[in-house]
């Protein structure tokens, strides 16, 4: 074993860092226990403790000796001889430790392949690399990095469509190619900041998290420095390189010409660096965040430490337990320590069940679902079922307090009113309208003429509503006109004129096409006047409409409802349309608090699911509340099976509705629990996806 100088602890004192070269393994020891270890030869507690304390400033006990010891015959690093030493080595191992299945399991969540050892290359760069990690290098990096940015601002809609214009396969190759050569010099730049510091790299590799590869650089000698600066240098190298080549291609994209290397630049440039901080400056995983933010804070194995703070307050809060804390902090410390376990286990729990989901839809569905549970089990469950069974074994060593009290009844009613069941009703998103309404549009490419309506005007039925005008219109019925004219004169003079005469019947049919034309041309005419459908209330006009204005084929122009009674249609889906009937009574509530509620009954049920939503604001794409896409024709189809419900008999029908309400409907009033809906889904999805 080696012995380094380590760096200081966060009060101050000395600290050293204990290499175990056989497993690879560091561990960062304490002033006390480099004081014992020194004297371990005397073999005597009692010796070392009288010897410690005369000769250092430190106060020590045999309870520290019988502490550390525990420590180092925890760790396999005593100098230990005979078959039971041999027998819990073989225990500790992981195939036994864990057994064959569980062990495939843990190799299958993570497992490295190393590729090359890099020593020679590190070597061979290092000393041509040395200009890297000088001040003025950065300080000359950030201000090529301001110009860039300057540069880009005068092209800024030629940079922000890059991505969009470029979708051909050579721009997707060179788009792939910068992608990895990005992750290759982010792990090189961890290398080569590790090899000027003098650590040793002995390998670099893929890394397969849940089956995603990743590259990865055994950086692990970095514990032997005694400086926690120079430890934060190697994790924020990979980052710090990657924000080296944005600079370098924001400027390349701004001299290269379009195509694949224009491209690739411009991953390089965006994407590449923005999503290394995002992931790697998270300190919630084990990655270059949390290395740098654990150096920063002077506090080796982070997540172990807070963790074992989080699971004592969570202990102390929910079940009284006294315990003392697993290590003397500061206040100040233990609440920050304890705040980021819990950020970190809500983060985490985020992360796995994404994670789950995606490796689910990766696969086919047999290995999809097999590949869920391990997921949700080895991340979700096996934790939390750890945790509570440790509060289990330990009920006979703690009395029933106060606040263990308060936690099991919380949990006993929190389980009943789960179970129970409850009277709810079926709620899914509506929309209150008019029993009658009308858009009006514009029949072709126009100008307007005549605009005598306004917002809130009462119209009859038949009555023009806009006057619209056409000069190319009006030019086409001109001809028309003249071509019928001509056709019915010389159909008149045929008996009087030779040429004319041997035209023979074909003259008749030329004049009726002339003036069944000039027929059409007129009813295209009359459509000019846009006309109301219904009697009612103009409630919308399309903006910017007045005289002399153009509009296009098919523009809306405007609305009319028709005064009297209105309608409800709620759209509810596949699983809750077995527990309403016709009949029930149903409470329509908008969105909008100034209207009030309004109380109907289930007049229809659609038997037949909605290929596409008549309200389409109601659908995701459009910001409302039922996952849907649109289709080719514009049109937004639900995702799911989605059932219209009509509702009628609804009080204050005589108020006339002026514009559609969205709100959410709540109908009829069956007893539910939630557990029953949890079962129900269950079933559900496994019908569904049982089709192995």
């Amino acid at each position: 074993m080696q012995l380094h100088a380590g760096p200081p602890d966060t009060g101050g004192a000395p600290s050293w860092v204990l290499h175990d070269p056989v497993a690879h393994r560091f561990f960062e020891i304490s002033w006390p226990a480099f004081e014992i270890l020194s004297r371990w030869s005397m073999r005597e507690s009692k010796a070392i403790v009288a010897d410690v304390c005369t000769r250092t400033t430190l106060h020590i006990g045999t309870e520290d000796i019988e502490e550390l010891w525990r420590f180092l015959e925890q760790n396999f690093l005593l100098d230990q001889h005979g078959p039971e030493h041999t027998a819990r080595l073989q225990r500790a191992g992981s195939m036994h430790r864990m057994g064959k299945l569980s062990w495939v399991l843990k190799h299958y969540l993570f497992f490295r392949v190393p590729l090359f050892r890099p020593t020679s290359l590190l070597n061979w760069l290092s000393p041509r690399m040395t200009w890297c990690f000088h001040p003025m290098f950065w300080k000359l990096l950030v201000f090529l990095g301001l110009a860039a940015l300057v540069g880009v601002s005068f092209q800024w809609d030629a940079f922000v469509g890059t991505f969009v214009a470029y979708a051909g396969w050579t721009s997707v190759l060179g788009i792939v190619v910068s992608l990895g050569f990005a992750k290759v010099a982010h792990e090189m730049g961890h290398a080569l900041a590790a090899h000027r510091h003098g650590c040793r790299v002995p390998q670099m590799g893929v890394a397969f998290m849940v089956m995603m590869p990743v590259l990865y650089t055994d950086t692990t000698d970095a514990w032997k420095l005694p400086s926690r600066k120079a430890r934060m240098q190697i994790a924020a190298a990979g980052m710090a390189t990657e924000l080296m080549l944005a600079v370098v291609a924001t400027w390349a994209w701004m001299w290269l010409p379009d195509g694949p290397a224009r491209a690739g630049a411009f991953m390089l440039a965006t994407t590449t660096w923005v999503l290394t901080l995002v992931v790697n400056l998270s300190p919630f995983m084990r990655f270059d965040g949390y290395y740098l933010l654990s150096d920063a804070a002077g506090i080796s194995n982070l997540h172990e430490r807070a963790f074992a703070l989080g699971r004592w307050k969570l202990r102390r809060v929910l079940l009284g337990w006294s315990d003392p804390a697993p290590e003397e902090l500061s206040r100040r410390a233990t609440g920050l320590l304890i705040v980021f376990a819990y950020l970190t286990w809500i983060y985490r729990l985020v992360l796995f069940l994404g994670i789950a989901f995606l490796v689910y839809h990766l696969f086919f569905k047999a290995l999809g679902l097999l590949l869920l549970a391990v997921e949700l089990s080895w991340f979700v469950v096996m934790p939390v079922s750890r945790e509570l069974s440790l509060w289990w074994q330990g009920r006979s060593n703690h009395r029933w307090t106060g606040a263990s009290i308060l936690s099991t009844a919380g949990l006993l009613l929190g389980v009943l009113a789960l179970c129970v069941p409850w009277p709810r009703g079926v709620q899914a998103p509506a929309v209150l309208s008019a029993e009658q309404s009308q858009w009006l549009f514009a029949p072709m490419a126009a100008q307007i003429k005549q605009l005598d309506t306004r917002h809130g005007h009462s119209v009859s039925q038949g009555q023009t509503v806009i006057g619209l005008t056409s000069p190319d219109l009006e030019q086409r019925l001109a001809a028309a006109s003249v071509r019928e004219r001509s056709m019915q004169w010389k159909l008149a003079q045929q008996p009087l004129n030779a040429d004319l005469l041997g035209l023979g019947p074909a003259l008749r049919e030329q004049w009726a096409a002339a003036k069944a034309e000039l027929t059409g041309q007129m009813a295209l005419r009359d459509q000019l006047e846009v006309r109301s459908g219904i009697s009612g209330r103009v409630t919308r006009v399309a903006p910017g409409l007045q005289p002399g204005v153009w509009v296009r084929q098919g523009e809306p122009l405007v609305q009319v409802v028709a005064d009297g009674p209105t309608r409800i249609d709620a759209y509810v889906v596949n699983e809750d349309m077995p527990q309403i009937q016709v009949g029930d009574t149903a409470r329509f509530v908008p969105e909008d608090w100034r209207f009030s509620a309004v109380n109907c009954q289930v007049g229809s049920l659609d038997r037949v699911a909605l290929p596409h939503l008549e309200h389409a604001f109601l659908g995701s794409p459009h910001g409302g509340p039922l996952p849907a896409s649109v289709d080719a024709q514009g049109l937004t189809v639900p995702l799911h099976a989605v059932f219209r419900v009509r509702l009628d008999r609804c009080d204050g029908e005589a108020a006339a509705v002026l514009q559609e309400k969205p709100g959410v409907v709540v109908i009829g009033s069956s007893s539910r629990s939630v557990v029953g809906d949890w079962i129900g889904n269950a079933v559900d999805l496994w019908n569904r996806e049982s089709g192995l």
